[in-house]
């Protein structure tokens, strides 16, 4: 990791910030942000703050949002999940099922332990199956017919039991919202 000591500016805030307010600035090299992929085009960027550091993200909003509109766009089957922590969203999954691809944008101040797919952020189409499985009863579960009779599911299908379900499961407070097709 490269490291350089950087200048911070300060002005003063203007519009409705009181009289002693300070807006603070720092300019960043240019290599590090061609780097991270960015024009100057941009003009939202995903920084967060932990109290002790400063993190800047290229915003990957656009890129779900951009990856959402092309699947539409070519008559995909899409599907988008907002998966909960109780009430706080911490990961939205564009899923792709024509083309068996997703993408995911985890909530900035989201602990990973409660995102979908934890620290990676590029997962597999087969990562997301495993991760709907995962939000539903064992497959081996005694009385797994019955159950799935109850739910109006025909067979053990994860995308259909979570649609059910939200994924709820007893042991923890999460779940997933399943947006309508696209």
């Amino acid at each position: 990791m490269e490291t350089r000591v950087l200048k911070l500016s300060s002005v003063k805030a203007g519009g409705s910030a009181g009289v002693h307010t300070l807006k603070y600035r720092l300019g960043l090299p240019s290599q590090w942000v061609k780097a991270m992929g960015l024009d100057g085009a941009e003009q939202d960027l995903l920084v967060g703050f932990d109290g002790t550091q400063i993190t800047i993200r290229k915003n990957l909003t656009s890129q779900i949002d951009q990856f959402l509109a092309e699947a539409v766009a070519g008559n995909h089957k899409v599907w988008e999940y907002h998966y909960y922590n109780g009430n706080a969203l911490c990961s939205r999954i564009v899923a792709d099922f024509t083309a068996c691809a997703i993408r995911v944008e985890n909530q900035p101040d989201t602990l990973l332990i409660h995102t979908a797919f934890g620290a990676t952020e590029d997962p597999a189409w087969s990562d997301f199956i495993g991760f709907l499985e995962e939000r539903c009863v064992p497959r081996k579960r005694e009385g797994i017919a019955d159950y799935l009779a109850t739910l109006g599911v025909e067979s053990y299908d994860p995308v259909a039991i979570v649609s059910a379900t939200q994924g709820r499961m007893a042991e923890d407070q999460q779940w997933l919202e399943v947006v309508e097709p696209w």
